[in-house]
């Protein structure tokens, strides 16, 4: 397999992907890491955006036992894309990029079309806002792009809480987006996660599947569609609860990143 490449870009989703049989991929660096995957030459195969972030410095699972992180983050990211393709099952094979951020907090993320940044001159709050935006900006694009080619997106987020939990911020971004599947991959069963909505696959992880506008329905009502969907919302508030008032442990005994 031919060497991935890592180098700067402009503020944009990188999406044109290297293609190889074993799953080729690129990582690109501009504040967010972004790593293609491509183990599918069909334009049936799924369309996949792993989205990942970090309260503050990036974890070490991202390194994969690398000294850069632009290193092992490649390494991780196709270990992960590896994994979520045997657990998808997927006959068509899939086609992804994962998003990575560090320093972005659920309590601004995701945001609005446009930062809150100039809104403060709290400069720590500032760079928070920022790059909570950035985050947010590459999973728009990715949903618009991957619509704009009639493919319905799917975003996986790696952990409960690695896209977001605050239902106050959700609720508005998922009026302004379009349709997607969202699947939940977590190390364990946290804040009341249930099996039978999260069930655990051959890897090992543990997946949820839900629909945006079912999520949507059930922020908008505060009535769940169905029971699944009022798990994960319950799971949110208690993962958002666990952040906002700072208790001293989450139960966690492996990170979301698979950090022990």
């Amino acid at each position: 397999m031919p060497k991935a490449l890592v180098r700067p870009v402009p503020y944009s989703l990188h999406e044109s992907g290297c293609k190889g049989e074993d799953g080729e991929i690129t990582a690109r660096f501009d504040g967010v890491f972004r790593v293609d995957y491509q183990k599918s030459m069909t334009s049936e195969a799924p369309c996949v955006l792993a989205v990942v972030r970090a309260s503050s410095q990036s974890p070490k699972a991202w390194n994969a036992g690398e000294e850069h992180l632009a290193d092992g983050i490649k390494i991780w990211a196709k270990n992960l894309f590896d994994e979520f393709a045997n657990d998808y099952d997927s006959n068509e094979g899939i086609n992804a990029t994962l998003i990575a951020m560090s320093y972005v907090h659920t309590s601004v993320a995701p945001t609005g079309k446009f930062s809150q940044a100039h809104t403060t001159t709290d400069p720590t709050r500032r760079a928070y806002y920022a790059r909570a935006h950035k985050f947010t900006y590459n999973i728009d694009r990715f949903l618009e792009h991957s619509t704009a080619r009639g493919t319905k997106p799917i975003i996986l987020s790696i952990g409960l809480d690695g896209f977001a939990c605050k239902a106050t911020l959700i609720l508005p971004w998922l009026q302004r987006s379009p349709s997607f599947t969202l699947i939940v991959r977590e190390t364990e069963l946290v804040y009341g996660m249930n099996i039978s909505y999260f069930p655990q696959h051959n890897s090992g992880f543990y997946y949820g599947f839900f629909e945006s506008r079912d999520l949507l329905v059930g922020l908008s009502t505060q009535t769940a569609v169905d029971d699944g969907v009022k798990n994960l919302l319950a799971a949110w508030k208690a993962c958002q609860d666990w952040k906002d008032y700072g208790q001293a442990h989450n139960g966690r005994l492996i990170g979301r990143n698979g950090d022990r």
